[in-house]
C-alpha cells in the first residue's frame, strides 16, 4: 500500500534521467574539468564501493539516527508547545514575545554556548537540531490552529459540542495541514542542521564523511556523499507524505491539478 501511494510520476522519472544523461554529456565532451564535477558513472561506483565497504553505510545510519532523534524531540515540544497557543490568545501573547526574538537567531551561532553547557558530545548535536525543529514546528502549528475559520467553531458551539469535542472534530482537522507542512519543513531543517554540526565537530556521520573527504579533495567521494544524503531524504520525504494522506484522507490530492 505505502508503494502504492508513492509511486514515482512519469514525469519525475523523465526530469531525473535527463538531468543525468545532461550531466554526463557536459562532463564526456569536457565542458567542465571531471576533477570538479565527476560523472554520474564515476559517483555511483564510488558510491556502489563505499556502500559495499559498509563506512558510507556505517555514516548514514549515524546521521540518519540523529535527525529521527533531534526531531522527534524539537517536533514534540513544538507541538505540544504550539497547539495551547494557537488554541488560546492569553498564551499565545505570552510566548510570542519570546518566539520573535529567539526565531531569526542562527541556531549553529548557538554552538558556542551549547558547547559551554553541555560539553562537546551527542547531546550538543541533539540540542542544536531540536531547537531548529521546534521554531518550524511551532510557528506552523499555531498557525494551523489560529486560523481554522471560526466559523466552523461557532456551529460546533451551537450544536452543543463541548471544548474537546470542538477540539478534536473541528481544531485538530482543521490546522493538520499546517502542522504536517511545519512538521515536513522541520524534517528539512533537521537534514540540514544535523550534516552542519556533523561537520563542525563530529566524528563520524554524513556531514564528517562529507568534511574528510572534502579535505582529501576527493569529489567523487562529495558526491557519492550527498547522493546518499538525497536519497535518504526522498525516502524519508515520502514516508511523511503516505502519513499525511493516511492521517487526512479528506484533503485534496496534488493529483487533480492541473
Amino acid at each position: 500500500m505505502f508503494w502504492r501511494r508513492t509511486r514515482l510520476s512519469p514525469y519525475s522519472v523523465i526530469t531525473v534521467i535527463s538531468f543525468l544523461f545532461l550531466w554526463q554529456g557536459i562532463v564526456s565532451i569536457r565542458l567542465v574539468n571531471p576533477f570538479f564535477l565527476p560523472s554520474p558513472l564515476a559517483v555511483a561506483k564510488t558510491l556502489i564501493e563505499t556502500l559495499s565497504s559498509g563506512e558510507l553505510l556505517f555514516h548514514g545510519g549515524v546521521t540518519l539516527a540523529r535527525i529521527f532523534h533531534g526531531f522527534f524531540w524539537g517536533g514534540l515540544v513544538g507541538l505540544f508547545l504550539g497547539i495551547p497557543a494557537g488554541w488560546s490568545k492569553k498564551i499565545y501573547e505570552a510566548i510570542n514575545p519570546f518566539i520573535a526574538a529567539t526565531y531569526p537567531l542562527p541556531k549553529v551561532a548557538l554552538l558556542p554556548l551549547i558547547i559551554v553547557y553541555l560539553g562537546i558530545g551527542e547531546m550538543s548535536r541533539l540540542v542544536i537540531i531540536a531547537m531548529a525543529v521546534f521554531y518550524v514546528v511551532l510557528i506552523n502549528t499555531i498557525a494551523g490552529v489560529r486560523n481554522v475559520d471560526p466559523i466552523l467553531v461557532m456551529a460546533a458551539q451551537d450544536l452543543g459540542a463541548k471544548t474537546l469535542q470542538i477540539f478534536k472534530k473541528v481544531i485538530l482537522p482543521g490546522a493538520l495541514p499546517m502542522i504536517f507542512a511545519g512538521i515536513r519543513l522541520g524534517m528539512g531543517i533537521a537534514f540540514l542542521s544535523t550534516v552542519v554540526t556533523e561537520m563542525i565537530f563530529g566524528d563520524k556521520g554524513l556531514g564528517y564523511f562529507l568534511g574528510v573527504r572534502g579535505n582529501m579533495m576527493d569529489m567523487t567521494g562529495i558526491f557519492a556523499g550527498l547522493t546518499l544524503l538525497g536519497g535518504l531524504s526522498i525516502l524519508v520525504t515520502a514516508c511523511m507524505e503516505w502519513v499525511s494522506k493516511k492521517a487526512m484522507p479528506w484533503s485534496r490530492d496534488i493529483q487533480g491539478i492541473r
